[in-house]
């Protein structure tokens, strides 16, 4: 009979955000997850058919918890700077991930499903910015200027992240008075 190891998922989860975010998607193996979780290779594989799936199922249940975080943030009247300090700080906790999201971007256009998750991360972003345009009164932008906003934004911050590690409080505030501008404040 298999040894039944209570809440397995959220230890895969936990070992396998933890490798993609320091060492990146390359330098992670299934094997490494398993061993880090403490099960074995065989036992791995009856969660997750690939190394592929695991990383876009870890990374899309990481979007949801920022898209509660940000949504948290929302609902208790937080203003832009909260999202933005949210947002950077859990974009960089994932670093690996946001390396992933740069290659689709520059290099590998077509990694439909990096492509899918970026897109499915912008989607939650418009909630933020929408929440922004009501709260402001003035927002002149279209709809395709917002996305293009939202694209900056996402790149802005793992690129001021990973070039200015050290200088977080002047990144957010940069990016604040960047949206401020594009908003026409």
């Amino acid at each position: 009979m298999p040894k039944i190891i209570k809440n397995l998922d959220k230890k895969i989860y936990k070992n396998a955000l933890s490798l993609f975010s320091t060492r990146g998607y390359d330098q992670v193996t299934m094997r490494l997850v398993a061993e880090e979780t403490g099960v074995a290779v065989g036992t791995l594989y009856n969660y997750y058919t690939n190394k592929k799936n695991l990383f876009i199922s870890v990374f899309k249940e990481y979007l949801n918890q920022i898209s509660e975080l940000l949504h948290e943030i929302i609902e208790n009247k937080g203003d832009l700077k909260d999202c933005i300090t949210t947002l950077y700080d859990k974009i960089m906790e994932i670093n690996g991930f946001s390396e992933e999201i740069i290659k689709s971007t520059i290099i590998n256009k077509n990694d439909e499903i990096i492509n899918i998750l970026k897109e499915g991360f912008i989607q939650k972003m418009k909630t933020v910015m929408n929440t922004y345009k009501k709260r402001r009164g003035t927002y002149n932008t279209t709809e395709k200027q917002e996305e293009r906003i939202l694209r900056l934004l996402l790149l802005a911050i793992i690129d001021f992240a990973r070039e200015y590690p050290e200088e977080r409080e002047e990144n957010i505030n940069f990016i604040i008075i960047l949206l401020d501008r594009i908003a026409g404040a």
